[in-house]
């Protein structure tokens, strides 16, 4: 016989887990420096443990539907990892999921804004250098 499984107690487990993997994300992010990688890779980390744990409690242990505003939460801790760590492209997909799921953020509209800025910034600069090399 299979042991009946208690839904309530699963979400408060899945509710606790997800507590703490965004505050890990988010306390990783504060201790992270500019020359520390390490610590926003350990945040990018929790915050995809915190996606993670998006799924049916029915059928899946340990996983509870996240609302949208929790999903926004972890793609946002998500993205300003990336962004310490120089990953543009992913932390600006996150941000724009984020974006589709809590579109009046401003917090994630900034980000998001910041991010395009600094891709845009990185073409114009690579455009000049080739520019130069390539003029006679």
């Amino acid at each position: 016989m299979l042991p009946v499984v208690d839904l309530e107690l699963e979400d408060k487990y899945s509710s606790l887990k997800l507590s703490l993997y965004l505050n890990a994300a988010l306390v990783a992010l504060k201790a992270s420096t500019p020359l520390a990688a390490p610590d926003a890779r350990v945040a990018i980390k929790h915050a995809t443990s915190a996606l993670n744990l998006d799924g049916d409690a029915v059928n899946q242990s340990g996983k509870r539907k996240l609302s949208d505003a929790e999903k926004a939460k972890a793609l946002y801790r998500r993205a300003v990892a990336q962004l310490a760590v120089k990953e543009e492209a992913a932390a600006i997909a996150d941000l724009e999921q984020a974006a589709k799921l809590v579109p009046a953020d401003a917090a994630i509209q900034r980000e998001l804004a910041a991010a395009k800025k600094t891709v845009d910034a990185k073409k114009a600069k690579s455009r000049a250098a080739y520019s130069k090399m390539f003029s006679t």
